[in-house]
């Protein structure tokens, strides 16, 4: 698990939070708040790491989850 405190440009403050875990294959992703979370995605590490729109800090922590845990990226 990675985990890290920012601001944002317009001042809101974000905890992200980021961990790696095998998953059962009919697991599916939900929304526990559709109030504070606007989408869930399901993605590989490589596919998070491939997609343009992956922000940098969400790639070091997913290397860096990967690390602590020793699963394979």
């Amino acid at each position: 698990m990675e985990s890290g405190f920012f601001v944002t440009d317009d001042g809101d403050p974000v905890v992200n939070v980021v961990f790696r875990a095998t998953m059962p294959a009919h697991a599916q992703p939900v929304t526990a708040s559709a109030t504070e979370v606007e989408d869930v995605l399901w993605l590989t590490a490589a596919q998070a790491e491939g997609d343009p729109d992956c922000p940098p800090w969400t790639s070091r922590s997913l290397r860096r989850a990967a690390a602590q845990s020793g699963m394979p990226e």
